[in-house]
């Protein structure tokens, strides 16, 4: 029987409505009166012809299972808060993720734009990557158990079906509480006695999910698979769209037995990187900045012909770091970068419109029926989370920087204090503090760019960099990327809103000379958004 709306259970929680009822469970929109928020309730229904001694297995099962979700902490995963029995159901209590699952983004839309999806896939596997690197598999992913949230993030939801996995024996740790969707469910999934579920059961249903999000349908199951292999339609031939390295990599994770599959979760994530770009053909000379900077660089490298509105830095050493500042940005060390591409100013509005407009994607809330606000067409586009700089980044061919890459571009190898040199100079940098109170056409201060001519890297907006927050002590020597996986992303560069003069608090880390020095560092949840907040791009030669 349905819970009832405004039903409290454990003198804490209060039904607001049933969101979804299967066979064995059902998931209700609660609010938890302790923590004033709402949250999403999950039961667990006991099966009716069960022994009692089934039935005591279930419910330490399932008590089991509550305490190692309730210790998962990733910014894909929604947390589990609370377990408790209530008559003879137990419940879990989770966040609960506002928006609308993929399923119904697929009934509305069709067939999605790959690099949309190639988003998504990366914050997923991100989470797959962590839930089995702790012995957990999810075995029930299909887009109806994903998540998106209006800003555009992804949510790996209900592990109804989830099993712990025991190393010593993983085949008889738990019992299978059910099938799972069967265009979702791999062959070994359905297995008696033979073979086992594990990390690459998972890969074939996130294999399943992807050709569906690709292609607008969803695959054939297994079994008709293993009678006549022509039912599965490759995803090129229904959506000619689909890249190559995207088809082969989707068909590779649908492989019906599980040593032809990806093997983990980071293998098939890498395999949907970004192919690298073609190495340009002739070097041109450098870009010479209009205005000298304060100290001269300490190199003058070949510059390398690159694409339209991009910079070539070059591969090698550089010191990364500032004893200026706040700790975060210690200790000081030396790292070495491969060559790379980098935007020369951050992304503007209109080059953003083309993006919403290509893949009817969500525009910035303060675009008004999603036009661009008047004289803000070169402006840097703001209020775009990390989620949706990352998607189009992926749609325009390229990807966000490392902060890594992003300093170097910004400073050049000489260590100098701002893109220019080491003295401050509110003519070279958008500021409030300098009358500037929003953001300006991009390339409006010449005179500070970088040493490679890199523009609008002090002040303007900060910008989304690719890594998620941590300590540079942990981090490697050689292209470093910072953590696997974390609660905040970096920020670079500083906006138009932050002091350029006075000592002032800068987040959480102490006390500043000003905020937009090459070297600072912020940090902000990938979903957040505000209107001092941009990106650019870079790319791989």
């Amino acid at each position: 029987m349905s819970l009832a709306p405004g039903q409290f259970l454990n003198n804490r929680y209060q039904i607001i409505a049933l969101l979804g009822q299967g066979g064995m469970g059902s998931v209700y929109r609660a609010y938890d009166q302790t923590l004033s928020r709402n949250v999403a309730l999950k039961e667990r229904h006991p099966d009716p012809n069960a022994t009692p001694a089934a039935l005591a297995q279930a419910r330490t099962q399932f008590q089991r299972e509550a305490k190692v979700l309730a210790n998962l902490t990733h910014p894909n995963l929604p947390r589990v808060t609370d377990y408790f029995p209530f008559g003879n159901n137990e419940y879990l209590v989770m966040d609960f993720v506002e928006g609308k699952s993929l399923d119904q983004v697929i009934q509305q839309q069709g067939a999605l734009p790959e690099a949309t999806v190639l988003a998504w896939a990366d914050q997923l596997l991100a989470a797959l990557e962590y839930i089995h690197a702790r012995g957990i598999i999810h075995r029930d992913i299909k887009p109806q158990n994903i998540l998106l949230t209006p800003d555009g993030h992804v949510m790996l939801a209900d592990f109804g079906l989830v099993k712990l996995l025991d190393p010593n024996d993983p085949r008889t740790l738990t019992a299978l509480r059910g099938m799972g969707t069967p265009e979702y469910a791999p062959l070994e999934q359905y297995a008696t006695g033979v073979g086992h579920t594990d990390a690459r059961s998972d890969l074939y249903s996130f294999g399943a999910t992807l050709y569906h999000l690709l292609t607008g349908r969803a695959p054939v199951e297994v079994h008709q698979r293993l009678l006549n292999p022509a039912t599965l339609p490759t995803p090129r031939a229904v959506n000619p769209r689909i890249s190559e390295q995207v088809e082969q990599v989707v068909l590779k994770a649908l492989e019906v037995y599980p040593q032809n599959r990806f093997q983990n979760a980071a293998e098939m994530r890498q395999a949907l990187k970004p192919a690298p770009a073609q190495t340009p053909p002739m070097p041109t000379p450098p870009v010479v900045p209009p205005r000298v900077p304060t100290i001269a660089p300490v190199y003058a490298p070949p510059f390398q012909s690159a694409p339209t509105g991009m910079v070539f830095i070059p591969a090698g050493d550089f010191v990364m770091g500032s004893n200026d500042g706040d700790s975060n940005e210690e200790p000081v060390h030396t790292v070495y970068l491969d060559a790379f591409y980098i935007d020369r100013c951050p992304v503007t509005n209109a080059e953003y419109k083309k993006f919403v407009d290509a893949t009817r994607h969500r525009a910035p809330k303060h675009w008004k029926n999603g036009r661009i606000p008047n004289g803000k067409e070169d402006h840097p586009v703001v209020n775009v989370s990390w989620d949706n700089a990352s998607i189009y980044a992926r749609w325009a061919g390229k990807r966000l920087p490392t902060e890594a890459e992003w300093e170097k571009a910004a400073r050049g190898t000489d260590q100098r204090k701002y893109p220019w040199g080491n003295s401050l100079d509110g003519d070279l940098f958008s500021s409030s503090e300098a009358g500037r109170g929003d953001t300006t056409a991009v390339g409006s201060y010449p005179g500070g760019a970088s040493p490679y001519g890199v523009l609008d890297m002090a002040g303007n907006v900060w910008e989304w960099v690719a890594d998620w927050y941590g300590s540079y002590s942990s981090s490697s020597q050689r292209n470093p990327t910072g953590p696997s996986y974390g609660q905040h992303r970096v920020m670079r560069g500083g906006a138009w809103r932050s002091p350029g003069y006075r000592v002032v608090r800068d987040g959480p880390w102490g006390y500043t000379l000003n905020g937009i020095r090459a070297a600072i560092r912020g940090l902000d949840t990938p979903t957040n958004t505000n209107n001092g907040l941009g990106f650019r791009c870079a790319r791989s030669p």
